[in-house]
């Protein structure tokens, strides 16, 4: 949940200025298998399951003062540096990847206990140039991130394996000291050069 000084500096940093460009990380995660659990789940199981899943994520993302973006119906897009602008925003979207894999063997443990369903995740993250601002019409407006950083950080979410976190290699470059990596194979990004 995001408190009321959060939103102040959120604010103040330009939620409601128009086209800026800014070098962000973006983090996209995404639950594996959602049509599967649906199809195991009553709508009133799956529907609490999914509220406690998804503000799981958001609690993550805000913690490391990064913003959701939008909610993708069974996973989220986050913004680390945007509206609010930090020199370590990669290290605070992966310090979020962290806790939300790490809080989702937790909330595991109880909708395994209530509901007998096993959710799993995967996430990818990227860094790099976008546009930021306030997209839309006086009817629904929305601040959001657009370009090709987060197209390739939804393809890395893509193309990770469950349960684990796909960063890129500028992600991997500028955190590399902080965190421990496994190499994955060179991957090939449909649409990203």
């Amino acid at each position: 949940m995001i408190d009321s000084d959060q939103a102040l500096r959120f604010r103040s940093a330009g939620l409601e200025a128009e086209g800026q460009r800014r070098n962000v990380t973006i983090l996209f995660a995404d639950m594996v298998s959602y049509t599967q659990l649906a199809h195991q789940s009553d709508d009133e199981d799956l529907f609490d399951v999914m509220q406690r899943f998804i503000s799981l994520l958001v609690e993550c993302v805000y913690r490391y003062d990064g913003m959701v973006d939008k909610i993708t119906g069974d996973g989220i897009m986050g913004l680390f540096g945007a509206p609010v602008a930090h020199e370590n925003n990669a290290e605070r979207a992966l310090h979020a990847a962290l806790d939300m894999h790490s809080e989702l063997k937790t909330l595991n443990a109880e909708i395994r206990e209530s509901h007998q369903l096993q959710l799993h995740m995967r996430i990818g993250v990227h860094s790099g140039s976008v546009i930021v601002g306030r997209i839309g019409s006086d009817f629904l407006m929305d601040y959001t991130a657009i370009g090709d950083t987060v197209n390739l950080a939804s393809r890395l979410e893509g193309a990770a394996e469950q349960g684990t976190t796909l960063v890129s290699e500028q992600v991997y470059r500028t955190t590399s000291v902080l965190f421990e990596f496994e190499p994955v194979p060179m991957l090939e990004v449909k649409g990203i050069q």
